[in-house]
Formats: structure tokens, sequence, C-alpha cells
């Protein structure tokens, strides 16, 4: 048999902008298509919606019913211009209580499924079957090898072309349509299943996700993963765009443009031409590395998701886009060992088991043994667990031992350079990672930034309120800035034992904060307002006590016991006499 499969492009955005003629014009459209497969002796064995799938004996009478329902078509249906696809594939197919089963029928409707409005297209078997048997004014242009979403063998398509048929179309809607496959990754993806069950999760209820986190916290392979395992879900395709490099908005325009083969039309505004492109298909678009341009990314988001039904948008970026409806995802670190764990438990975690296999790309006969297990699980939470300082501090593996590489690890921007001839600049190295975050703060966050350096582990609003602000930063704006750089992925937070939320820098990004402070002169500065505060902390927890609340007293102490510990070194080492004696009065 030769099956006939028809759908109606679009029609979903015609639906939701033409609620009352579309219910006419849709009576006009089956009317048509059911003459003129009365009139070609056809079969109506499905409908669904504005679609039919059809049966016809003759090949020949399929591609010219193909042909009558497009001329058809031409005319307006209750003022409404209705752009229908076709496909035409023959093969055999089982008949069961009056509908088709079997592979050729769901070939067929995936060879409709890569069409255009106005345009027909046949398979390969069908060709075969004409035998040239159609009248001289038509054409069949060959389309050339195709893969069909979910189908092993791919597909020759060729275009039914007349001169009463458009005749240019955009690149079929296939697995080779332009940047319809996923970069290709070389080296293999690490853990994350939870991560990715949660993207696929949140996919289920919500259309667009922003993966943020620190630099090298490794989004966009956490992005290209759960792409790869959401592809199925989407049959109209994945598109993927890498934005790093770009700084303007008519440049991310054309990008996406690309995309979906979409040419600039004269004094139509070109996010209109992608969304009317896009219409109804259910794709799958990911913007990678969003951070730089993140107001016309957002822009373009907001545009096409409401102009188009089944778009989704899975992006990353060090901070949210702001778009409505946007989900948040944090992409947290790898999963850390607890000290002292052996070979087997240590394995069994992300991190540990990142680092191994990328030291086995440049030492094949490394692995991890009872004698350097422990460092290499020293040098995992060194790092924090972030995937890019792992790989970098794995690449030493070459030259250095565990143990070599974790003595050096406070010369960390240096000792983590990567070797890549192909990598990213900004991704090459540890430090330029960070500092790719940190060129995207403003310059007022920037100084909040460094100065929350001076924390050795954890803290409050309060205490960082009254160590940053000074007369360049008010005391009222810093819980402004300080949320604004936990959006943007310089700051993380965790809920504290005292049931209040406590902020953090990540002790690779703490690092370099406390560089931009040598580097500015403020370190010193900085340190002797912490040393101030946490002697005043220390002089209300000896108030405490001395109330009988030796509860609350030991509570603050563990809480700050780091803040009082590097304020107490800052105290003796720069000879702080009077502030060292508070301290230590305070905590006795």
């Amino acid at each position: 048999m030769t099956f006939l499969f028809t759908d109606l492009e679009g029609s979903t955005a015609l639906w939701d902008r033409y609620p009352d003629l579309m219910p006419q014009a849709l009576a006009v459209h089956d009317v048509r298509v059911r003459n003129v497969v009365d009139a070609h002796d056809g079969y109506v064995f499905t409908t669904a919606g504005d679609s039919f799938a059809v049966a016809f004996s003759s090949a020949k009478s399929a591609v010219l019913a193909a042909f009558e329902i497009q001329r058809s078509m031409s005319e307006p249906a209750e003022g409404r211009d209705l752009k229908v696809r076709i496909g035409v594939h023959t093969g055999a197919a089982q008949l069961r209580d009056g509908d088709y089963f079997g592979g050729a029928v769901n070939r067929a409707a995936r060879v409709e499924g890569c069409a255009h409005g106005r345009q027909i297209v046949l398979s390969q078997p069908t060709v075969e079957q004409l035998g040239g048997g159609l009248p001289d004014e038509f054409e069949l242009v060959a389309l050339g090898p195709h893969r069909l979403r979910g189908l092993v063998e791919p597909e020759c398509i060729y275009q039914l072309c007349h001169d009463d048929l458009p005749r240019d179309f955009p690149p079929l809607r296939t697995l080779e349509g332009p940047a319809d496959s996923l970069p290709t990754q070389l080296t293999t993806f690490v853990g994350r299943e939870r991560e990715v069950a949660d993207v696929a999760g949140f996919f289920a209820e919500h259309r667009m996700i922003t993966l943020s986190g620190s630099g090298g916290a490794g989004k966009t392979r956490l992005a290209i993963r759960s792409a790869e395992a959401l592809a199925p879900d989407f049959p109209d395709g994945v598109r993927f765009a890498e934005l790093g490099a770009l700084t303007h908005s008519e440049v991310l325009m054309d990008e996406v443009a690309q995309l979906f083969a979409v040419s600039r039309v004269p004094d139509v505004p070109l996010v209109r031409t992608i969304a009317e492109t896009i219409a109804d298909q259910r794709t799958l678009l990911v913007l990678d590395n969003c951070e730089q341009i993140v107001d016309d990314v957002a822009a373009l988001c907001r545009e096409l998701l409401v102009a188009c039904p089944n778009l989704h948008v899975l992006a990353t970026s060090r901070e949210r886009l702001g778009v409505n409806g946007e989900v948040l995802y944090r992409v947290p670190s790898l999963a850390l060992p607890e000290p002292g764990s052996d070979v087997d438990a240590s394995m069994a975690y992300d991190a540990v088991r990142l680092f191994v296999e990328r030291a086995q790309l440049v030492s094949p006969s490394f692995e991890v043994t009872a004698d350097n297990v422990d460092d290499i699980t020293s040098i995992c939470r060194h790092l924090d667990g972030i995937p890019l300082a792992l790989e970098l501090a794995a690449a030493r593996i070459r030259s250095m031992s565990p143990a070599q590489i974790l003595h050096r690890l406070g010369e960390r921007f240096r000792l983590l350079t990567g070797s890549s001839r192909t990598a990213n600049s900004r991704q090459e190295t540890l430090l330029s990672t960070i500092e790719w975050g940190h060129d995207l703060l403003n310059a007022v966050e920037q100084v909040v930034f460094r100065r929350l350096g001076v924390f050795a582990d954890d803290f409050s609003l309060e205490a960082s309120e009254r160590i940053v602000a000074d007369d360049l930063i008010d005391e009222l704006d810093v819980i402004d800035i300080v949320t604004a750089l936990v959006d943007k992925s310089m700051v993380s937070t965790e809920l504290g034992d005292d049931g209040t939320t406590r902020y953090h820098l990540l002790e690779t990004i703490r690092e370099f904060a406390r560089r931009r402070l040598d580097l500015e002169n403020e370190r010193q500065t900085i340190e002797g307002r912490h040393a101030a505060y946490f002697a005043e902390v220390a002089e209300e927890s000896q108030a405490m006590q001395r109330q009988d609340n030796l509860a609350g007293a030991l509570a603050n102490l563990d809480l700050e016991e780091s803040s009082f510990r590097s304020a107490l070194r800052f105290t003796l080492d720069e000879d702080e006499p009077v502030l060292a004696a508070r301290l230590i009065g305070g905590l006795g």
C-alpha cells in the first residue's frame, strides 16, 4: 500500500489566535481533503485533529492526490491561510479492524513529519513504485538520504515539484537538519544521574529550565547529557547554541536563526520569522553560556515561548534569566567522600570517579590504591568537587603523584592550568574560568565579592553587612548585593544549624577573592574589620554565658568557630594585642 499522511502546520498557534474562526476553517480543510481522497480512491483510516492518514493501492493515485490537496488548500479557508505538509511512503502493512499497522505506517508518518507547510515529500519506495509514471509537468527532486527520528535505516527523500506548488523550502526537519545534533563529547560523562533525572522531571511540568552554578561546575556537560536523554521526547529535534562568544543581540538572533535555517525577511523582525518557522514543532532549544547577554537571551526566550507552544528551552547561565515560568536549577558540585573512606567507598562518589577517569587519560596505568586514596579524596574535597578543577588537577598525574598535587594546591591557580589546545580560553585554566564570572559583575559587586573572601567558612548576613560596608558600600545595600552574587553563582547558600540562611564561597572561589583583596591592597583593612566584629561576637557570647545561657554561647562558638580562629590568627600575626585580648576573653 502507499500511505499519504497530512498535517496542518502551525495549527496550535492558529487555534490560539483565532479560536472563533478555526472550527469553520478546519471544517473547510476537512471537506477539501476528503473530496480529493475520494476522487483518487483513497481510504482514510485515521484522523487526529487536523491530520489525515490515507491508504492507496496505487502510488500514482496517492501522489496525484497529494498534489490536488495542496492545490485545493492554496485558497484561504474562512479567511485563514492553512499550510498543509504531506508525506508519502509505500510499503507492506497489516489491516486490522479498518486500521493499518506496521513499520511502513510509522515510516510514512516520519516522512510527513520532516516536511514543511505546502511541501510534498516522497520516500524512495514510493518513487520506485511510480516508475516514472507521473505526467510530464511533475518533477521529482532528490533531497538525499535522511535519518528519521526513531528509525534505524535512513530514507532517501524526494520533493514533488510543479508550477502550481512552491519550490523553495528550508532544509527538511530530520536528524540531518541544521545544528540538530548536540556537540560530540570526547570524554565520558561521569555520574549526575540524579541531576539528569531532576531536569527531566522539571520539563514534565515546565517549559524553561536554567542550569546555574559557579564556573567549572559542569553546567554545559549536564545540559548536553540532559538533552540527549530528553531527545526522544522532542520529535522535531534538539537545537544547540553556544553563546559564550556573543556580545550583541543581533548576533544572538542570527545564531538562533541559523539553527532553524531561517533567513531575514525585509521589514519583519527576525524573532517573528524564527517563531513562525518553529510554530508548533515540539523542539528543545539548548542555549549555553547566556550570562554575558542575559537580558537579550531573556527577551528572545520570552517571545519564542509565547509564540511557540511546544518549544522547550534549556539554558545555562551564572544567573537566572528572569523569564516567566523559568525554573532555576543550581548545579551542585560532585558528591564527595568522607575523610578516611577506603578505595571501594571512595570510588562510589562522582568526584573521585571523575578524577580517576581523567587521570587515566594521561596515565592509563593510574589507579586508586590504599596508598593514594586519602590524597585523592583530599584533593577532591579541597577542590570542592568542581568538575573543571578536578579535570585540571587530574591532568597533572602525568608528571606528579596525588600527594604532590595535594601539597601544591596552595598554588592552585598556577598548578591547575590546562594543556588542551582546543579548549575555550575561558575554560583553559581554573583562574580564567573564575575570572570570566568575576568580570561579569558590576563594579560594586566586585568590591563586595572580594571582601567576602575574608571569611574562612560560612557566614551570616549580619556579619557580611558589618564587615563589607564602608563609605563606598552602604550597609543597607549589602543584602541586595550579596543576593545578586548568589544569583550569579559567586556565593552559595545553605541552611545553618540555627535555622537561618548562611552564605559561603567555595574554597577555590574564596582563594580567588582573597587574591583580589591583595591586588586592591584591602586585605589588611578587611581582615581588621573581620577581627573587630568577631571580638564583639565573642563578648556577646561571654555575656550570654554570664546570663546562664551557656547553650546559646556554645552554639555561637560552634557556628562561628572558623571565623574566631581566623580572627585570632590575624590579631597575633598583625600584633593587635587589644583585639586578641577581647577575643580570648570572650571565648575563654
